[in-house]
């Protein structure tokens, strides 16, 4: 039988003869749409076990609780198809899974059933589990790596907060044509998106842009180990715009092996590796509700091993 997952708070004499609304508003940090949502569940708001009104007043040590799962928001768009996740970490708010290059994250037009989100759902169906699929950050398709799940709003919230708040750190190797300039560097440039249509594909691109309508964009990568023609890097951003990694490598002259789209022009050697060569590695962060540090690595995969 599904159960729901509820977040829990005891009452101080600090917050004594405090309303409900805002313990739930200041305390908890619950947003007014999901505030509005629990006060149309019947068991959505509970004090002490007992359902009550936002309107009600607390006493010192009285426990406060509130369905954390999504109770409105379903999975409608997210179509549930079986597939094989390789899960790094999980509990009742997080999933983190590591991706394999070729499959890409959300649902879209011609993916509506092969998306990560989709074997997600699937997944959560297969646990019995009252958990939505809201996904933290994104992979391009080629990418593969640690890909981070909320399982309900309010955890996707608080993971959004915390990257903003620069305490989500997200690491990355990647293989580069060439040899970047530097044994160490940083590259900070504008970022702007445009699609080209007289090149019959319509791709969104990126390009230079030091206007004041270009993105900020600051990248910053290590040489780790120079091979026959190609570098493995290790890369970390301070951004995360669309491509950034792809974008800002081959504005220094070192288009990631594999990338058809930022390095075409080039006389390349990644013929011996089929997609863009980049993976996230490592994430590391203060898990939202306990403040706890989580450390994840995912092994670099077999077509990145060979070039090694």
């Amino acid at each position: 039988m599904k159960k729901y997952h509820y977040l829990e708070f005891n009452i101080t004499e600090k917050q004594e003869n405090t309303e409900i609304l805002s313990i739930l508003r200041q305390e908890m940090r619950l947003s007014t749409r999901k505030i509005r949502a629990l006060k149309r569940h019947p068991e959505g708001i509970l004090l002490d076990e007992v359902p009550v009104t936002v309107r009600e007043t607390v006493r010192s040590g009285q426990k406060v609780k509130v369905i954390l799962n999504d109770t409105e928001e379903g999975n409608e768009r997210v179509l549930p198809a079986p597939m094989a996740l390789s899960i790094l970490y999980e509990d009742e708010n997080l999933l983190f899974v590591n991706k394999p290059a070729g499959i890409v994250c959300h649902p879209s037009q011609g993916h509506l059933t092969d998306s990560l989100a989709s074997g997600v759902a699937a997944y959560f169906l297969e646990q019995e589990e009252l958990s939505q699929v809201h996904l933290i950050g994104r992979l391009d398709k080629d990418t593969s790596g640690i890909l981070g799940i909320a399982k309900n709003k309010v955890t996707a919230e608080r993971m959004i907060a915390l990257r903003e708040q620069g305490k989500v750190q997200k690491e990355y190797l990647a293989l580069v044509n060439g040899c970047p300039p530097k044994e160490e560097g940083s590259i900070e440039i504008g970022m702007k998106e445009y699609r080209n249509r007289e090149s019959g594909d319509g791709r969104l691109r990126m390009c230079r842009d030091i206007s004041s309508s270009g993105k900020h964009a600051m990248t910053h990568y290590q040489v780790i180990q120079r091979l026959s023609g190609y570098t493995l890097c290790h890369v970390h951003i301070e951004t995360g715009r669309t491509h950034q990694i792809r974008f800002h490598m081959a504005q220094i002259g070192c288009p990631l092996m594999g990338d058809d789209l930022y390095g075409s022009s080039m006389k390349q050697s990644e013929k011996a590796i089929d997609r863009t060569a980049l993976h996230a590695y490592r994430s590391c962060f203060s898990h939202p509700f306990t403040g706890e540090k989580v450390e994840l690595t995912a092994p670099l995969p077999d077509d990145m091993k060979k070039m090694l």
